[in-house]
Formats: C-alpha cells, structure tokens, sequence
C-alpha cells in the first residue's frame, strides 16, 4: 500500500472508531550500574583527565629526591635509554617518586623513580645517554618527563666573530583539546617539510652574511645578520630531504670568508658538525638535544 493510502486509511479509522488498542514492543531493560570503585582505576581516570586540563595535580602520593641520578630515562622520540653516570659525564636532577604499587601510568625515569604526567618536575636536561640494554657508545641527548613528544632538534656551532646556530624546537604541553588539535597541525606539518631553519648572529657590531650550500650543490640566498639573532629558513624539495651533508659559510662585510661549518646529517638522529679551528667532530642527537638562549656543544 502506498504512503497516500495509508495516510487515507489511518483518518477514515480515526474518524469512525472510538476506542482504540495501541500495541508497544517491550524495549530493552536498562539497569543501572554503580561507578567503578577501584582505586587504580579511578587513578588511571583521573590522570587522563588531569592531563587534559590547564591545572596539574598530583594523581598518586609522591616524594621529591633531591640530587638524584637516574640509569634511565626516555628521550624525545620515546626510546628508552640509559644515561652515562661517571666522572667523565653525570646527570643529578631532582625527580619525583611515586609510593605504593597501586599507582596511575606515569613516564619519566626508570619504573621506580619516574615522573607522573600530571606532576610538573623538572624541564629538558642534557646528557650522554644510549639505548637502553645496548653497548653502543654514549652520544649527547636530552632526558625528559613529557609523553607526547612533538620534534626536538638542536645543533650548534660556535665560530668567531659569527655565530651559527641551527634551530631548536621544544615540546608544547598537551593540555585543552584546542591545544591537541594545534599539536597535531604542527606535527603534519613538520612530517610533511624538511626545510632547515638556521639562526645566524654576530659576536660584534659588525654586518655579516651568511649561506647555506647542500650537497647537491644547490645554494640558499645570501643572508645579512648584525649582533641581533636573524632566523632563515632553506626550503627542501620533497628529493633533497635525504641530504646528509651541507656547509654553512659566513663573510665579513668586505666579504672575506670568515668561517665555513660542515653539517652531516646521519640517518634520522644524529648531527655531527665540526666547531672552530680545531675542526673538532661533535655529536648531538637530532631529536634529544636541547637548549635555552645561545646553544654551544655538550
């Protein structure tokens, strides 16, 4: 039977009848269930939730230890590692130990002393590490309590009267679901370009200039900097990405050359660069270093 027709149907029986049996299917029974008691699991939940908002608490009951040195700890692109503690090299730092086994998800150092996501610490801290149960020699990196890493990279090179840095990028704490959608922007955005952002600066008051050259041979545009700290970027096309070696040139104002730094990028962590006169090879990895204001080698 058509719409029209029923439609026809249904005003002919409601105009002649006067009572009428109205039949209903028995839905499904909906009971009640009492909220998780669990302490772990409202911990856990409470974490989570902790992590989304713009204040921090703590979620489990903690300790500070002052001057502690860690044998382990997580570097920015999450590998677990194991930190040099000897003479040669040592990180003391204050961390925070969490009580009782009964205890929420947290990152940070080792399975006994590790920083809950929810407990602000301490920052980003420089040492010597290598991967966690390996033999492998120790390489400069940076220790840190954040579990959502975006991308840090760091180099630098000190050259005189010029300075020559490459850039660093931090992490941004994920905090408001605003804040997540802007880290995942920028994320793309990062996997999608390579370009190399350089910070050129001079010791003195004198006017310098800088150039970037690949090797591939192609050449950035000439950059003039003074004392001031001037940022540049070379944009990459999607072939040039897996280019290991390149050369950062600098020249006076008369435009003699004043200092050449040779760049190597092997594989996707490390940096290895060369520094000043004595062309001494430094190590940094690409995505563990970091620093605040001028950036000078480990």
């Amino acid at each position: 039977m058509s719409p029209f027709l029923q439609l026809v149907a249904l005003f002919i029986i409601l105009n002649d009848c006067r009572s009428y049996v109205v039949v209903v299917e028995p839905g499904e029974r909906i009971e009640e269930v009492p909220a998780l008691s669990d302490p772990v699991l409202l911990r856990k939940r409470k974490s989570i939730l902790v992590g989304l908002s713009e204040q921090t608490e703590e979620v489990c009951k903690t300790k500070i230890r002052q001057n502690y040195r860690p044998q382990f700890g997580h570097i920015a692109n999450g590998s677990r590692v194991e930190i040099q503690q000897d003479e040669e090299s040592f990180l003391e730092a204050t961390f925070v130990e969490c009580l009782g086994e009964n205890r929420p998800p947290c990152h940070g150092v080792d399975h006994d002393q590790y920083i809950s996501e929810c407990v602000t610490v301490y920052e980003h801290r420089p040492a010597n590490v290598r991967v966690a149960k390996s033999s492998g020699p120790y390489y400069p990196a940076t220790v840190r309590d954040s579990p959502s890493p975006l991308l840090i990279l760091e180099s630098s090179a000190q050259s005189s009267p010029a300075s020559v840095l490459l850039t660093c990028f931090t992490t941004l704490p994920v905090i408001t679901a605003m804040r997540i959608s802007f880290l995942l922007l920028v994320f793309l955005s990062f996997a999608l370009a390579c370009d190399i952002i350089v910070h050129l600066k001079s010791d003195t008051d004198k006017k310098f200039s800088g150039q970037l050259t690949a090797s591939n041979g192609k050449k950035s545009e000439r950059w003039s900097y003074l004392k001031k700290l001037q940022k540049n970027t070379f944009q990459q096309k999607a072939d040039e990405c897996g280019l290991k070696d390149w050369e950062i040139s600098t020249w006076d104002e008369t435009g003699k050359p004043v200092a050449s730094v040779k760049v190597t990028l092997d594989g996707i962590g490390r940096v290895t660069y060369k520094v000043g006169d004595d062309l001494k090879p430094v190590q940094k990895d690409r995505q563990g270093a970091v620093c605040k204001g001028q950036c000078a080698p480990l």
